[in-house]
C-alpha cells in the first residue's frame, strides 16, 4: 500500500531516530545509587514504584508541565515520602545527560535525506526544548519544523500538539504522514486526527491494530 498525497513526513525523535533504550531503567538503577548512599534500608523497587506512580499523576494532570519538571517534582516528593534528602542537581544532571547522549540509528540520517528531495521532513515529538535541540545538533540533524509538547504545551497522544503541527506547517491532516515508535503515542494519537502513520516496531511486538508496520526506517521508503 502506498501512501498518496503526502507532502510532510513528521518523526517521533527518542527511540524513532536515536536509540535511548530505557530511560526509566536507567532512572532505576539512578535511584539504587542514590539510595546506597542515604539509606540502604530503603526497598529501591518500592521507591521506584513510588516515582513511578508520582509521575504518572503529573502526566495526568490538566496542566501542562515540562518532562524535566514532571521527573524533578516526582523524585523530590518521593524523596519526602521517604524522608531521604534529595540530591537534586545530581539527578536533574543525570536526566539532562540521559536525555541529550543518545546515537542515532544506522538509518536515521540517511533516510531523512532521501525523503527531503521529495517532502518536508519535520518533528513531533514529547520533549523539552533545551536538551532536544542539544541532541540535534550532537547527532546532526536538521528539519523544516519541529513540534515539541513544550512549544505545544502538550504531550502526544494529545490532539494539540498534533494540531499545532498541521497549523505550523500549513498541511491538512491528510498530507502529513506520522512516524513513531510508539503505538499509543505516535501511531494511534495521529490516526485520531486523522493522519497516516507508520510504526516503527523494532522490537516485534503484536500489531493489535493492524497498522502499518516496518522495523526500520529505510524500510519506510517502500510505502511513498
Amino acid at each position: 500500500m502506498k501512501f498518496l498525497g503526502i507532502k510532510a513526513i513528521c518523526f517521533d525523535y527518542y527511540n524513532t531516530l536515536v536509540n535511548i533504550g530505557q530511560p526509566f531503567t536507567d532512572i532505576r538503577n539512578w535511584f539504587e545509587r542514590f539510595l546506597k548512599s542515604k539509606n540502604d534500608q530503603i526497598s529501591v523497587e518500592q521507591f521506584n514504584m513510588c516515582f513511578t506512580k508520582q509521575r504518572a499523576k503529573y502526566i495526568c494532570h490538566s496542566d501542562f508541565m515540562t518532562g524535566s519538571s514532571i521527573l524533578e517534582e516526582s523524585y523530590r516528593r518521593t524523596c519526602e515520602k521517604y524522608n531521604v534528602e534529595h540530591s537534586l542537581h545530581a539527578f536533574n544532571t543525570f536526566v539532562y545527560h540521559l536525555f541529550r547522549s543518545p546515537q542515532a540509528y544506522e538509518d536515521a540520517r540517511h533516510t531523512i535525506e532521501q525523503l527531503k528531495d521529495k517532502y518536508m521532513v519535520a518533528l513531533i515529538t514529547n520533549a523539552d526544548n533545551d536538551v532536544l535541540y542539544e541532541s540535534m545538533d550532537s547527532q546532526g540533524f536538521a528539519f523544516d519544523y519541529v513540534i515539541s509538547s513544550e512549544d505545544a504545551r502538550c504531550n502526544k497522544p494529545g490532539k494539540a500538539i498534533f494540531d499545532k503541527a498541521l497549523q505550523d506547517m500549513h498541511m491538512q491532516n491528510n498530507e502529513l504522514l506520522m512516524v513513531g515508535d510508539s503505538l499509543q503515542e505516535d501511531i494511534l494519537g495521529a490516526k485520531q486526527q486523522g493522519i497516516n502513520a507508520i510504526w516503527v516496531n523494532r522490537d516485534h511486538d503484536v500489531n493489535a491494530y493492524n497498522v502499518t508496520m516496518v522495523d526500520s526506517l529505510n524500510q519506510m521508503l517502500q510505502f511513498l
